[in-house]
């Protein structure tokens, strides 16, 4: 390969993961205004799926771990932490799992695209036990009074 296809096809793939990013900070606010959708639909995970596909594990996995931490600095929200943290995490395992799935999809393994979706599944289940400890607890949210 000569150079010049090179920055030509990284250019691409930078394009494509900067609209990629443009599309998650879009998306929470066409949810965002159905009260009962906004809180069980988080449309982040879209354009980082679509990022993994088309421009590769290594971009996906950028694109979800700033999507929230730049969303937070924009817009306040997620709040930063635990959801903030956590949902990077998440959106970075995503985006890398379903580029990666899709790459070797590309490689005569069809089946492997369907495993994208059920792999990051359970791999959330790792940042989510990863957070409950350091969430606290306000006397507030308790049950009982505090005597």
């Amino acid at each position: 390969m000569n150079k010049r296809t090179t920055i030509g096809a990284v250019i691409r793939k930078l394009t494509r993961a900067a609209i990629c990013l443009a599309l998650c900070m879009v998306l929470p606010f066409l949810t965002g205004q159905i009260p009962q959708i906004g809180s069980a639909l988080s449309p982040m995970h879209i354009p980082v799926l679509l990022g993994g596909f088309l421009c590769g594990p290594g971009w996906a996995a950028a694109v979800g771990f700033v999507a929230p931490l730049l969303r937070f600095v924009l817009f306040g929200m997620p709040p930063i932490f635990p959801t903030g943290l956590a949902m990077s995490v998440e959106l970075m395992v995503y985006g890398l799992v379903s580029g990666l799935l899709y790459a070797l999809a590309a490689l005569r393994w069809p089946f492997l695209r369907m495993l994208s979706m059920p792999t990051v599944e359970v791999l959330q289940l790792i940042p989510g036990l990863a957070w409950v400890p350091v969430v606290p607890l306000e006397p507030s949210s308790l049950s009982c009074p505090i005597i």
